[in-house]
């Protein structure tokens, strides 16, 4: 860690991974608090995948619909629901702001 810190490039990498990884999780703490709650439709799930040091890695992105609370119909993406096992077609319940309605936050199995 101490060599880690002598490096200028790596400290600003460590900084921007933190800085990424903190905006996320207030993110998730603001929708959390005053989003607005809502039934959604998993409509498809999507594979992704990166290369990291330990080979590739995948990841989902679950696309979802639902009516917002003004009655339009939106359509967004929720991260991997960790704790949940969901399906195509599986309705949840999602919160979301009215900043940025195509990044709804997973909250449960409707």
């Amino acid at each position: 860690m101490n060599e880690m810190l002598k490096d200028p490039i790596a400290l600003i990498i460590m900084v921007i991974v933190f800085g990424a990884f903190a905006h996320a999780l207030f993110y998730q703490w603001k929708v959390r608090r005053n989003g607005h709650e809502t039934e959604a439709v998993i409509t498809y799930i999507e594979e992704k995948s990166h290369s990291g040091s330990d080979g590739i890695e995948y990841y989902y992105d679950f696309h979802v619909t639902y009516q917002d609370h003004e009655g339009a119909f939106r359509e967004g993406v929720i991260a991997n629901p960790i704790f949940s096992k969901v399906e195509e077609g599986d309705r949840v319940i999602i919160r979301y702001v009215d900043a940025k309605p195509e990044s709804p936050v997973y909250i449960r199995k409707a």
